[in-house]
């Protein structure tokens, strides 16, 4: 072929040479090196989880996720009854001696026995002694105290309530499956919000800041009617609690 028939032959009808790759449609494409040795590609393909192991890994993220918020509410649960404990103490030491005050002292109903013996051999006009009636500063001060007290076990019984379902919620049973698993934590969740669960947890620091407003009108009606000088400092000091 001469020189002239070479250059005008056209470049598409050249013959490439052959390509080194071998091509397979299999996990491992085959392909051969420069130096013509046969070699295999690692598998690029990723097998799909199974049923069993997609329940197994939802099941631990919700697992993760109710531990989490068991623990909060275990926690806030917990440090609740302390103060709850606490505070029904000192509004039980508190009732003890104001509810007296709502019947006649003792003493005072033998005073008026011995004012009525000595009349009677002094032949003295004996006047009719009155029925006692407590002043209306001691039965609001008695309602304050029992109020106090009636919301501060009532939020000691919630928190015990709610301590109990938790315990529940966390109750672990080894013979079942992911599936299982999964449809019993459902259960209990349901279960958890038509109850109210969270709404329990929530209301429990209410109910103890209702019961120590209670017991500060209380206190501050006591010093109103016995001093003013020491209602004046503790009603500052309970109106910057309450602020806080």
């Amino acid at each position: 072929m001469s020189s002239q028939e070479q250059s005008s032959q056209n470049p598409a009808d050249i013959p490439l040479p052959p390509s080194p790759v071998i091509a397979e449609h299999s996990h491992g494409a085959q392909v051969t090196s420069e130096q013509g040795f046969p070699t295999r590609l690692p598998n690029t393909t990723k097998e799909k989880p199974t049923l069993d192991e997609s329940l197994e890994a939802i099941l631990k993220a919700v697992g993760r996720y109710d531990e989490d918020m068991v623990k909060n509410w275990r926690d806030d649960i917990d440090t609740l009854l302390v103060f709850a404990g606490l505070f029904s103490a000192v509004v039980t030491a508190f009732t003890i001696e104001s509810y007296q005050w709502l019947e006649e002292d003792p003493a005072d109903t033998t005073v008026a026995l011995l004012m009525q013996i000595s009349m009677q051999l002094n032949a003295s006009n004996i006047s009719e002694r009155p029925p006692f009636e407590a002043d209306s500063s001691s039965i609001r001060i008695n309602c304050f105290s029992f109020l106090s007290l009636i919301f501060s076990l009532t939020s000691a019984l919630f928190g015990l309530l709610c301590k109990q379902w938790v315990r529940e919620h966390q109750r672990d049973t080894q013979t079942r499956t992911p599936g299982e698993a999964l449809a019993l934590r459902q259960l209990r969740r349901d279960s958890a919000e038509k109850w109210g669960v969270s709404s329990f947890v929530s209301a429990l620091p209410i109910l103890l800041e209702v019961a120590l407003l209670f017991f500060f009108a209380g206190l501050l009606d006591l010093l109103w009617n016995r001093n003013r000088i020491p209602f004046a400092f503790c009603f500052v000091a309970a109106m910057l609690s309450a602020g806080l």
